[in-house]
């Protein structure tokens, strides 16, 4: 009797402990920035640059791509979009820029994706 309860609560501690549901397939989408720092858009990115809305979008094939979009402080606008890559592990992510390979590191939960930069600690807050 004793090795029948033993057994079933070994059975139920391997089926608890399998995939915790934070695969590839979950954090695929498009991801609209929400905040910077706690503030709401348009942010000043730099001097001249101003955003009002921002899209990251997370692909199957761990790539991903950030696009920009806002007017410049000399009446022109900007409409930057930036390839990356993406790794995971559990709800942690980090993204690795292309050409310049700024790594900023968050975490997806939910439907929340947070990153920070690794440069100014600045945090970005999207929702898909």
């Amino acid at each position: 009797m004793i090795r029948r309860v033993f057994l079933i609560f070994v059975l139920l501690g391997v089926t608890a402990c399998g995939d915790d549901g934070t695969g590839t397939e979950s954090v695929v989408g498009s991801y609209v920035l929400q905040t910077v720092d706690g503030g709401s858009l348009p942010w000043v990115a730099s001097g001249s640059t101003e955003i009002t809305a921002e899209l990251v979008i997370l692909n199957a094939d761990m790539s991903c791509r950030r696009r920009s979009t806002g007017p410049t402080t000399d009446g022109g606008s900007v409409t930057p979009t930036e390839v990356c890559t993406y790794t995971m592990k559990f709800e942690a992510i980090f993204l690795m820029f292309s050409p310049n390979g700024t790594p900023y590191s968050g975490s997806i939960i939910g439907s929340t994706l947070t990153l920070t930069n690794p440069a100014s600690g600045v945090v970005f807050i999207y929702r898909r």
